[in-house]
């Protein structure tokens, strides 16, 4: 419950507040990191409702995220100044319309076409956010910073990668549980998310720029997270971890990365 609040509250913040308003670079970099989880949960949550499993939560999520992703894409697109980046994210408005179709057709039980659809405006939106990313070190770079902004923006970037690859662990570990191969191998493909998910964690654990804040939410976090990557990368094929338990699970770490962006992103201000 505290988590579709959380997602509530989220959505509601970004509609009203930062509507017509000028967000700085690193806002503009975290909303956009976040489009690629919000296009991995959506399909997550689809996965969960077409099988009958905590049907009014996936529900929930399904239209919050469809609106927080449609609402801050727009944001994103009225606040880019140039020309080029702007593009990008006209290029990820065309693939979200088609995705929120698909999505929102009660009568498609069709996996691999959905999946596609997700997996398009996940590319266009890592695409999007490279070319933002590049603005934005052109741009610093322009004018004569010493700080190595770049360096922060890629810690950044990796940190807001969590989130989505916490999702995307979720969507194809069930594509493998419900039997349901949109893929030839989705148990491959979850088992490789969570080894990125791990390794990225002992990247960001040492980086140079991390704040006592920072370093002291990742250490926490980590040794809770080598508990659930031992239990979780045991027990892939066998397909012995509970889905309500995982739904759960990656949803409270996605939640904790969404944080921890933010510490990132405010080091860029």
């Amino acid at each position: 419950m505290k988590l579709i609040i959380t997602n509530i509250l989220f959505c509601i913040l970004f509609t009203n507040v930062f509507a017509n308003a000028d967000l700085p670079m690193s806002s503009l970099i975290n909303i956009s990191a976040k489009q690629r989880a919000l296009s991995q949960r959506i399909f997550k949550s689809w996965v969960y409702k077409k099988n009958n499993v905590l049907d009014a939560q996936a529900e929930k999520e399904i239209q919050l995220s469809v609106e927080t992703f449609g609402n801050t894409l727009n944001l994103l697109i009225e606040n880019i100044d140039d020309k080029l980046t702007k593009n990008e994210f006209v290029l990820v408005k065309s693939q979200w319309e088609n995705y929120k179709i698909i999505i929102n057709d009660a009568a498609n039980n069709n996996y691999l076409a959905t999946l596609n659809n997700c997996n398009k405006v996940l590319d266009a939106s890592q695409k999007a956010l490279d070319a933002l990313i590049k603005y934005a070190n052109n741009k610093k770079n322009s004018e004569g910073s010493t700080y190595n902004y770049g360096t922060v923006v890629s810690l950044t970037e990796l940190c807001g990668r969590q989130r989505y690859l916490t999702q995307r662990f979720v969507m194809y570990y069930n594509l493998h549980f419900y039997n349901q191969c949109a893929v030839t191998t989705p148990a491959v493909v979850a088992a490789n998310t969570l080894n990125a998910i791990n390794a990225n964690f002992n990247t960001l654990l040492i980086a140079d720029y991390n704040t006592t804040d920072i370093y002291d939410e990742l250490s926490t976090l980590m040794i809770e997270w080598k508990l659930i990557y031992a239990k979780y990368s045991n027990n892939i094929n066998n397909k012995l971890i509970n889905t309500t338990e995982l739904f759960d699970t990656m949803n409270k770490y996605f939640a904790k990365f969404d944080k921890l962006t933010q510490l990132y992103g405010n080091l860029l201000n």
